[in-house]
């Protein structure tokens, strides 16, 4: 479970207790006989209070991490259910004398929590609409910060002096002369959701503007209600809307979330087929035992490994990482990989086919995204192997019964600039060698305190075995690996190749 699942828990359970101690609060001025309307009032909001706890729940079960636009709509959730704690003690201690102070309190808490569920249901909009970098909305949130802080502090104030309320001699909540502007900020929140909603109301279907307008219009109903009857059904009303609100926005957005998850399933297939899988991978050569895996950190990833045959006697093994993840750097692998097998077709030198590689690349990538590759070309017959380095990770080869990494050369990553220069050293494999590569999602793979993996433990792990196929080497190393890790989420694509030569006799 993630920190935000875990501080969501906690929350929910804080909510609960305080749900109950407000329900045995309740009971307990029940038994005093208050008057029909206050009780009517606490019964709503005690149901309501219900309500929240059940859509509080309902989110923190939702298989979904706390994103952005979950923690706004829990922060309104929270705010609101706040806003309803404070208001059923006052409003059932209203009248005794003893209380006015703390009755005063809890009002004042009342009058705070409402502005701020308007506040956060202007992020909660912003965040749904995708809208957080536009102009309009960056003006208006340093703005509606200092508007909200400005009523906090007037608020205070009203403590000292009946601005917008205040108790007479009996104990009795009384209403000021000011208390119409007692929620203006909430009315100039509503202003902006109504005007962010005008400006993009082309983004959104008519129901989804119907439900994201009457959160603000049925509460200022509910206001003019508490004006007229004294009775205050706005956190109420709010929760309701919530509720409808999560009922038909989210479970939209889950639906269209499941489309898009079952097309990412089907891009993960199409990837995972496009990578040779098939193992033995050259069953006809005894000489030649290769094997390989891909684990994407997200559904598709930007690493890829190739391995063929030019001709009977030439293998060229390939591995490189895209910059970036997730759909951009699949499609951009999958370009890489196509081109870089077409071009050692051409039979040059690996430095020359990934000179010929880049200056496709750069002619036409106006991301700037780049790949690093580590490629390699084998003489089968001699065991001669020509191998260049565009800013990948460092080989580790096994040619004296254990596994040392290399320090080979190395240039500049495809893709970064269109004249770069990349340089061929070879290497002599005799029978029983082994040459293990792989993609910096394994060195800098990192467990819960942020530590690295690291080249001294990935060596200690290719070590455990180093006399065995490759199957078994790369199985020793994800283990390892996995140890490592344990609960930390995976942040990177983890890729690895393992190489064994035997010379045909």
């Amino acid at each position: 479970m993630k920190n935000g699942k875990k501080i969501g828990y906690i929350v929910f359970f804080a909510m609960l207790a305080l749900y109950i101690s407000l329900f045995v609060f309740f009971r307990f001025f029940d038994l005093l006989e208050a008057e029909d309307r206050k009780l009517f009032q606490a019964s709503v909001d005690l149901f309501t209070l219900a309500l929240g706890l059940v859509l509080y729940y309902a989110c923190l079960l939702d298989r979904d991490e706390i994103s952005g636009l979950k923690l706004c709509f829990l922060r309104i959730v929270v705010v609101v259910f706040v806003g309803m704690v404070t208001e059923i003690p006052a409003l059932i201690t209203n009248g005794i004398p003893e209380m006015a102070k703390v009755n005063h309190a809890l009002y004042t808490i009342v009058f705070i929590c409402n502005p701020l569920s308007a506040f956060f249901f202007f992020y909660y909009l912003v965040e749904y609409l995708g809208v957080g970098d536009n102009i309009i909305v960056r003006i208006m949130r340093p703005g509606l910060w200092i508007l909200f802080g400005t009523h906090c502090i007037v608020q205070f104030i009203n403590c000292y002096g009946p601005l917008f309320f205040y108790y007479n001699k009996a104990g009795e909540y009384t209403r000021a002369v000011f208390y119409p502007l007692a929620n203006l900020f909430s009315y100039i929140c509503g202003a902006c959701v109504i005007l962010v909603l005008n400006i993009y109301r082309k983004r959104l279907k008519l129901y989804q503007f119907l439900i994201l307008f009457v959160f603000f219009v049925a509460p200022l109903v509910s206001l003019a209600i508490n004006i007229v009857v004294r009775l205050s059904p706005v956190f109420s009303v709010l929760m309701c809307v919530l509720l409808v609100i999560y009922c038909v926005l989210n479970i939209e957005r889950s639906r269209e979330r499941s489309a898009v998850e079952a097309e990412l399933s089907l891009a993960t297939e199409i990837q995972a087929n496009m990578l040779p899988c098939i193992f033995p991978a050259f069953p006809e050569r005894p000489e030649l035992d290769i094997y390989a895996s891909m684990t994407p950190a997200k559904e598709v990833g930007g690493d890829f490994y190739d391995y063929f045959l030019l001709d009977d006697d030439h293998l060229v093994i390939v591995i490189a990482d895209v910059s970036g993840k997730g759909v951009p750097a699949s499609l951009f692998m999958v370009t890489s990989m196509i081109m870089i097998r077409d071009c050692a077709m051409y039979g040059g030198s690996p430095a020359e086919t990934l000179e010929m590689v880049n200056r496709q690349i750069c002619a036409n990538n106006p991301t700037r995204t780049f790949v690093t590759v580590w490629f390699g070309k084998l003489e089968i017959s001699t065991g001669k192997m020509i191998c260049t380095n565009a800013g990948h990770e460092f080989p580790i080869i096994n040619t004296q019964g254990s596994f040392e990494l290399l320090n080979d050369k190395h240039g500049m990553p495809v893709g970064v600039k269109k004249k770069a220069k990349y340089t061929d050293y070879e290497m002599e494999l005799k029978d029983g060698d082994s040459i293990f590569l792989y993609t910096d999602g394994v060195a800098e793979a990192n467990n819960i305190d942020g530590d690295f993996f690291g080249a001294e433990r990935l060596i200690e792990a290719v070590n455990l075995n180093p006399g065995a196929v490759p199957e078994t080497v790369l199985n020793n190393v994800r283990k390892a690996v996995d140890d490592f890790v344990k609960e930390a989420p995976q942040f990177d694509d983890l890729t690895m190749l393992g190489f064994k030569y035997k010379r045909n006799k």
